[in-house]
């Protein structure tokens, strides 16, 4: 899962899941996937201002708008979606 910047550690007390990077250039590096600039979306192309405009607001219909667009677009964010998945269930996804 290295290729989508995504790490898994499964353990006898259960099952670590780590981005490699910060959350901020998952999503820009899932943007990028999927041909888009985060600027339709309101927000910065740029790791370090995206952080601070995550980390300054509140959940909102826009950041929502674009976490659901890259759950349904994103080949990293599928593979993370059904990486929690198999987790939940107590299966170790790898």
């Amino acid at each position: 899962m290295s290729d989508l910047g995504i790490t898994i550690l499964c353990l006898d007390q259960g099952i670590v899941i780590a981005l490699e990077n910060r959350l901020e250039d998952f999503i820009i590096a899932s943007a990028k996937e999927m041909g888009i600039s985060l600027n339709e979306y309101g927000f910065s192309n740029d790791v370090d201002s995206l952080h601070l405009e995550i980390s300054r607001m509140r959940t909102s219909e826009k950041l929502l708008r674009l976490l659901e667009d890259l759950t349904k677009r994103s080949r990293r964010f599928k593979e993370l979606r059904e990486i929690l998945r198999r987790a939940e269930k107590g299966e170790c996804p790898i």
